[in-house]
């Protein structure tokens, strides 16, 4: 998240093979009204008992769909594959 501009760089969802529109991809590319945006917050290694269940996250804002684009990474398998990127604006 950048603090000067607010504009946040979000990797769709899809850890293996080539990300795609859809399920959650496709409500942020088609969403007409501001998201509620959420960042997970660092927790020391071991203090998840149960795991993904621990998680803690911190709402950062409403955010506003601006642009996306696609780029090569590399998957939870280490492959190339393509993966959409989302522009979102935090607005207040």
């Amino acid at each position: 998240i950048d603090p000067h501009s607010g504009v946040i760089v979000y990797s769709g969802e899809g850890r293996i093979g080539n990300q795609e529109i859809v399920r959650g991809n496709a409500h942020i590319l088609n969403s007409k009204n501001k998201i509620l945006f959420f960042k997970e917050q660092f927790q020391e290694p071991g203090t998840k008992k149960r795991g993904a269940l621990d998680n803690l996250y911190e709402f950062v804002g409403m955010v506003n769909y601006v642009k996306h684009y696609w780029k090569d990474e590399l998957d939870a398998e280490k492959n190339i594959r393509k993966v959409v990127k989302f522009v979102l604006e935090v607005k207040e």
